[in-house]
């Protein structure tokens, strides 16, 4: 067991004084990510300001992530969950609410930026892009603006569609595909993979499925970043060049 502030090991034992003492010394007004692991994959993180508060997420041993609803859970309750945890009392994930398996939520003191929040990021571009498209082409329609017609504001909310769907794809790609991936190659090329939770921005600092292999042969780490490398291209590329290669060939007849 190891505790880390940042990524780096502050203690192998640590213990309620050492956590405690850990969080205490951590400067109000920056950001962190302490990190308690209690074996492999086995992962409790806290993240946030001591100012604001902190959200908890939990790495089970099977690779699924957990996060608790609040993202300013305070310290205390932060210092006692660690603790807890370290000591393998399972009372730890009673002291906070917990949100399924999996299943990220933003949580602001504002009620509105909570229901914007949620909102999944493809219908969102929808909602934005489509309503200033609406009314570019109501205003196009009534000025009658040269070469502008039905079947050309039709193909512009179809583009809008196929936007949306594809920023829809992109949260899918990051926080379903990519992890089971990891899971998925860990055993076979005998690495420990790991998501950064340091530099994470979406999905409560999860690092977006970002991989960090640790373990087994020098040349298996460098191979797994090498089909990180490619996973990443063909994931966020490929479905763009099939729809504009099938485009192509569909409107070049």
């Amino acid at each position: 067991m190891n505790l880390k502030v940042n990524r780096k090991i502050v203690s192998k034992e640590p213990d309620e004084r050492v956590i405690r003492e850990t969080m205490a010394g951590l400067p109000p007004g920056k950001g962190v990510v302490v990190e308690l692991r209690r074996g492999r994959g086995d992962v409790l993180y806290a993240q946030g300001r001591p100012s604001t508060g902190f959200r908890l997420t939990w790495q089970d041993p099977d690779g699924n992530m957990q996060f608790s609803r609040r993202s300013d859970v305070d310290g205390d309750t932060a210092v006692l969950t660690l603790t807890l945890y370290a000591q393998a009392d399972a009372d730890w994930q009673g002291l906070a609410e917990w949100l399924p398996p999996n299943v990220y939520r933003y949580h602001s003191s504002n009620p509105i930026l909570n229901v914007l929040a949620n909102i999944p990021p493809g219908l969102g571009a929808l909602l934005i892009f489509g309503t200033a498209y609406f009314f570019f082409a109501l205003y196009a329609l009534f000025t009658h603006a040269p070469g502008v017609g039905m079947q050309e504001i039709l193909l512009g909310f179809v583009a809008i569609g196929m936007l949306a769907a594809y920023i829809q794809y992109i949260e899918f790609f990051f926080s379903f595909l990519r992890p089971r991936l990891a899971r998925w190659l860990a055993p076979l090329l005998g690495v420990q993979i790991e998501e950064d939770m340091t530099d994470g921005r979406w999905f409560g600092g999860a690092g977006a499925g970002t991989w960090d292999a640790k373990g087994g042969s020098a040349s298996n780490r460098l191979l797994l970043h090498v089909i990180d490398i490619v996973v990443l291209i063909g994931g966020l590329i490929g479905p763009v060049a099939f729809v504009s290669i099938s485009a192509f060939l569909i409107f070049d007849r």
